[in-house]
């Protein structure tokens, strides 16, 4: 589960900047945008082994799930909504490896 918890972990920072930023007016600023930079620059190692993520998800037992949870756990959220925020995190984190092999299928 390195993978699918590496890129996780990235689509939540993410998502927790974007929230931060738009929770005090509506609107990601500049210095908020700026503030996603580093993550951004992160992507590449994020999706490094990309390719190993459908089969870690083909194959997530309930070890890797409590594995992932653990990842949202690390957000400290108070809020009881923490396996709707795993699951929509994982959704997203599968649509962007879905994305990437979308991508480079079509380039072939």
């Amino acid at each position: 589960m390195k993978e699918t918890t590496e890129l996780l972990k990235f689509v939540l920072r993410v998502a927790e900047k974007i929230e931060a930023g738009l929770a005090d007016d509506g609107k990601l600023s500049w210095a908020e945008m700026a503030a996603l930079l580093p993550d951004m620059t992160a992507l590449p190692g994020a999706l490094e082994g990309f390719k190993e993520i459908g089969s870690e998800l083909k194959e997530m037992d309930e070890a890797a799930k409590l594995e992932l949870y653990m990842v949202i756990d690390s957000l400290k959220l108070t809020d009881p909504k923490k396996e709707a925020i795993a699951e929509e995190a994982l959704k997203v984190s599968l649509s962007v490896y879905k994305l990437i092999e979308l991508i480079k299928d079509a380039k072939k």
